[in-house]
């Protein structure tokens, strides 16, 4: 299902799929699905190359690949005041268009999204990366908590030199908390992360 969001901008044209590679798993072992969760609001800086917008939406893209070849299911948020939503699905171009939508506006987190797509899919892996700029948290709270109790929550909290401490702290109670103090550094941690939680190596570049 997807809102109608402001559509200021638009990434399509700064990213590249590179080659991907990696072992499926056997046959009857089960394979958590993906949810993504984007941060798009006006604080990521926007599209030009370099930015927290253009890292963290190539990192997205890396976690997304590396799971669709473990044979995993996706599902994707990219969040701003307002929000798309992609249901679970195999289609990584799906997955893609979602996620490279800039939205531009102010930071408010869809709980309530974010807890349906999770409970389809318990046991999933849930990764969100935002520069903790949230604005409606604790609204969303109870919505928020209820999905991290069904997947493993991990954050990539970048920004840290303007981070919302409060924000931090109450998601890093949701589950697994990566600080990125290195913008460049965000791609290569999320894709080791992803790996990691696959049970095998990534072998994604990080380049």
């Amino acid at each position: 299902m997807f809102n109608a969001p402001t559509r200021s901008g638009r990434l399509g044209s700064t990213y590249k799929r590179g080659k991907e590679t990696g072992r499926l798993a056997p046959t009857g072992e089960a394979v958590p699905d993906l949810l993504v969760i984007l941060d798009s609001s006006r604080s990521m800086e926007g599209p030009k190359m370099g930015t927290k917008t253009h890292k963290a939406t190539l990192a997205a893209f890396k976690a997304c690949w590396f799971a669709h070849s473990k044979g995993a299911e996706i599902a994707a948020i990219n969040f701003s005041e307002k929000y798309l939503a992609l249901p679970w699905t195999r289609d990584l171009n799906a997955v893609e268009d979602v996620l490279v939508e800039f939205l531009s506006t102010r930071t408010h987190i869809p709980g309530k999204a974010i807890r349906t797509l999770a409970e389809q899919r318990p046991g999933c892996l849930i990764l969100c990366i935002t520069d903790t700029h949230i604005q409606n948290l604790y609204q969303e709270w109870d919505d928020i908590k209820k999905a991290s109790e069904k997947g493993k929550f991990v954050l990539f909290c970048i920004d840290q030199a303007y981070k919302d401490k409060h924000v931090e702290e109450a998601l890093a109670g949701l589950g697994m908390v990566y600080y990125i103090n290195r913008l460049e550094d965000l791609v290569s941690l999320v894709v080791d992360v992803t790996g990691r939680a696959y049970s095998g190596e990534s072998f994604i570049s990080s380049q």
